[in-house]
């Protein structure tokens, strides 16, 4: 299953790429994503699973009327598998909004602008750290790259974040950061980092296989302090 999700998403993007209408109009490739991110926008909140995990903050009167729709279906969607999908298209509505050849058309880059930050609600809901900052860190460069004469402020961000560093101290940013949904505190993901480094010192040039990490590293690599369910590497280089 894991393998067949993979290809079909390479398929699908290899034949978007070259479907000559797409090619000769790209904004072609885009409406489909913005569809699907006003789709998960809507529905994504009414499907997420508000119990499991830590949060940022806690406000009782809108997650009680958080995840109404799993109940009803019986199955519920992962807050962080939620953000990302929604960290993908903020950005691509947020280039459409100052898209400089759609200066004149007066109700797309307003219309595509509203859509941005309407997807940015729910991804304030799911409280995924991760995808809050890459959000950010995306919508940096798109105005960086918009108007490149901004790039002379980015120290000012250097600036804040070096703050920050000095006043959390390097140990609790990292942990604020690492206590997402699904782990709490830095000491959980290294954990599971050195697991899946084991398993890549083990199965070098085969890995585990593909959707493999849940039922083989735990019983090949016991986890001292977490539960046995950990499904995958919690890191894109490791897994």
């Amino acid at each position: 299953i894991s393998v067949g999700y993979l290809l079909l998403g390479v398929t699908l993007y290899w034949a978007l790429i070259n479907w000559p209408p797409a090619r000769r109009r790209p904004v072609w490739i885009v409406l489909p994503l913005v569809l699907t991110g006003i789709a998960l926008a809507l529905l994504g909140p009414q499907l997420m699973d508000a119990r499991q995990g830590t949060q940022l903050f806690h406000i009782p009167a809108l997650y009680a009327r958080i995840g109404l729709l799993a109940a009803l279906v019986n199955e519920s969607l992962n807050r962080n598998v939620l953000a990302g999908g929604l960290v993908v298209i903020i950005p691509a509505l947020a280039a459409l909004s100052v898209e400089p050849r759609w200066a004149k058309r007066g109700w797309l880059p307003l219309g595509a602008g509203f859509l941005a930050v309407s997807c940015l609600l729910p991804l304030f809901i799911t409280q995924s750290r991760g995808a809050l900052l890459a959000t950010l860190l995306g919508l940096l460069v798109l105005v960086v790259l918009r108007w490149p004469r901004l790039v002379w402020t980015l120290p000012l961000f250097i600036a804040a974040a070096g703050y920050a560093i000095l006043r959390l101290g390097a140990s609790g940013l990292l942990d604020l950061l690492s206590s997402d949904t699904s782990l709490v505190g830095l000491s959980g993901r290294i954990e599971i980092w050195d697991r899946a480094t084991l398993a890549l010192r083990d199965f070098l040039w085969t890995g585990v296989g593909h959707g493999q990490f849940l039922p083989i590293v735990p019983e090949l690599y016991p986890f001292f302090t977490l539960p046995t369910d950990i499904p995958h590497a919690h890191n894109l280089f490791l897994q």
